[in-house]
C-alpha cells in the first residue's frame, strides 16, 4: 500500500483502538504519516525509537517506597510517559472546564478550589475517595466519569521495533498490546484510548532486524508500505522541495528510494532527498552544491548522478523561464501571441516534464481572479501540444473547483478556446 492508504488505515484502526504495524524501508515516511495524522486530529504525538532506547529510557528508573509498612520497588514514570499524561490531564486544571457524572463529586471539587483551579493530585484524591478507589496510582487516566474539556489525546508512535534489543522489545509488547507498561497505563481521553502505531523494517533486506513470527503479527493490523514516486512528487510540490530535486526524480523515478548492491554503501531515500532540498535552498544556484555534501546525503551512486544533473540544470526550461518569456517587452495580453513565444521551448521537453511544469504554474496562478495576472499559466497551456494539454486537464478534473477556475480564466482570455481545443482533440 502507499502512504495515503497507510494514513487511512491508521485513521480507521484508531476508531476502534487497534494498533497498526507499518513495515517499510527506512526513509519512506513512516513517521511522517503519524505526524500528519496527529496534526490533522489535533493529537499530541510521542515518538519512541526503540533501537536507541535502554530499559531506563523505556520503563523509567526503579525506586523503593513504603507501601503501608512494606517496602516495595516501583518504576518512576519515564519522561515520554509523563508528556502523554500531561496532555490528557495537566497538573493544574480549570474547575469550570471539568465535567462530572455525579453532581455530588462536582460540589466537592469546587469546594476544594479557591482560585478556580485544582491540582491533578487533589482531583485524583477526591475522585478516589468518592468512588472508594485506592490512591496509589492516577485513577483519572482510566475512567470516563470525570472529563476535562482541555484534555488532549495522544498518538504513540513506536518505531524500529524489530531493531530493538530483546529486553526492550519484550518490555514494549505489553505497551503495544494492552496499553500498559508495568504500573503505568496509557490514558483514556473522552472515552478513547491512546492511539498507537508501530513500525518495523523488512526482515528480508540488508537490515539487521529480528523477524516477527505469525503469532505476534496476528496482534497487529499489518500494513506493508511501498514508496510511490507519484505520491511523493505530489507531496514534494506542496512541501516546497527544491525544484531540481523534483526534476531529477521525474527523470529518474527509480532513484527516489535506492539501495545499492553493496550493503555497506549509503543509498537514497525519501528522507535524504528532503534533507538535500533543505541544503539546496540555501544556495543561490543549485549548480553550486558541494559534491561531497551531495554524495554524503545520497550515497556515491545516486549522488554522482545528481551532481552531473545539477551541472546541466541551467539548460532545463523552468517556471521562471516561462514568466520571463511571457513578461518580456513589448508586453501584450494576447494569450495566443504569448503562447507562440513558448512553443519551441516546450517541444524540447519530455511529456512528464510538461505536465509537471503546468502543475507548478497552476499552484501559483490558478487562484488569480483576473486572467491578466495569470498570463504565464494560460500562455503555457495554450502552447502545450494537444495530447499534453488533454492529459493535464484530465488530471485537473479530479478537483472540480480547479477546473471551474481555469474555465473562468480561459473565458476571460480567449472565450474558452482552450477548452474548445480539447473537445476537438477528443
Amino acid at each position: 500500500m502507499n502512504i495515503t492508504q497507510a494514513y487511512e488505515l491508521i485513521k480507521e484502526a484508531d476508531k476502534v483502538g487497534h494498533v497498526v504495524l507499518l513495515e517499510a524501508l527506512h526513509g519512506v515516511g513512516k513517521s511522517a504519516i503519524c505526524t500528519q495524522y496527529a496534526e490533522d486530529e489535533d493529537l499530541h504525538l510521542e515518538i519512541l525509537i526503540l533501537s536507541l532506547m535502554d530499559t531506563g529510557d523505556l520503563l523509567g528508573i526503579p525506586e523503593t517506597i513504603n507501601n503501608n509498612g512494606l517496602m516495595a520497588t516501583v518504576w518512576a514514570a519515564p519522561v515520554w510517559y509523563t508528556r502523554i499524561v500531561n496532555a490528557a490531564w495537566s497538573e493544574e486544571l480549570q474547575v469550570d472546564e471539568l465535567n462530572f457524572v455525579d453532581n455530588e463529586l462536582e460540589d466537592i471539587v469546587k469546594s476544594l478550589s479557591t482560585d478556580g483551579y485544582i491540582s491533578r493530585s487533589e482531583l485524583n484524591k477526591a475522585y478516589c475517595k468518592f468512588y472508594g478507589i485506592t490512591t496509589n496510582k492516577l485513577a483519572l487516566l482510566k475512567q470516563n466519569k470525570v472529563t476535562y474539556n482541555k484534555s488532549k489525546r495522544s498518538l504513540l508512535f513506536i518505531d524500529e521495533m524489530n531493531r530493538a534489543t530483546t529486553d526492550i522489545l519484550n518490555a514494549a509488547l505489553p505497551l503495544v498490546l494492552d496499553g500498559r507498561l508495568g504500573e503505568h497505563e496509557l490514558p483514556i481521553v473522552n472515552g478513547k484510548k491512546t492511539g498507537i502505531v508501530a513500525a518495523i523494517n523488512p526482515a528480508d533486506t540488508s537490515y539487521t532486524v529480528s523477524s516477527f513470527d505469525p503469532a505476534l503479527l496476528d496482534r497487529f493490523v499489518y500494513a506493508p508500505v511501498e514508496p510511490s514516486t507519484t505520491e511523493w512528487l505530489d507531496w514534494a510540490r506542496k512541501a516546497g522541495i527544491h525544484q531540481s530535486v523534483i526534476d531529477f526524480i521525474l527523470d529518474n523515478p527509480n532513484k527516489l528510494h535506492f539501495i545499492p548492491n553493496d550493503d555497506t554503501e549509503k543509498g537514497a531515500s525519501n528522507r535524504s532527498w528532503a534533507r538535500l532540498s533543505d541544503y539546496l535552498h540555501t544556495l543561490s544556484e543549485p549548480s553550486e552544491a558541494n559534491t561531497q555534501y551531495v554524495i554524503g546525503t545520497l550515497g556515491k551512486v545516486v549522488g554522482a548522478e545528481f551532481v552531473v544533473f545539477l551541472q546541466n540544470y541551467s539548460t532545463i526550461f523552468t517556471m521562471k523561464d516561462v514568466e520571463t518569456l511571457v513578461n518580456k517587452t513589448p508586453k501584450t495580453k494576447d494569450v495566443k501571441k504569448l503562447a507562440d513565444r513558448l512553443v519551441n521551448e516546450i517541444e524540447l521537453m519530455e511529456a512528464i516534464k510538461r505536465i509537471d511544469l503546468a502543475v507548478q504554474l497552476e499552484e501559483k496562478y490558478l487562484d488569480k481572479e483576473d486572467y491578466a495576472k495569470a498570463l504565464p499559466y494560460l500562455a503555457y497551456l495554450h502552447a502545450l501540444p494537444l495530447e499534453s494539454l488533454a492529459s493535464y486537464v484530465s488530471k485537473l478534473k479530479e478537483d472540480k473547483s480547479k477546473l471551474q477556475k481555469l474555465a473562468l480564466l480561459d473565458q476571460q482570455a480567449t472565450s474558452k478556446e482552450l477548452f474548445h481545443k480539447i473537445v476537438s482533440y477528443i
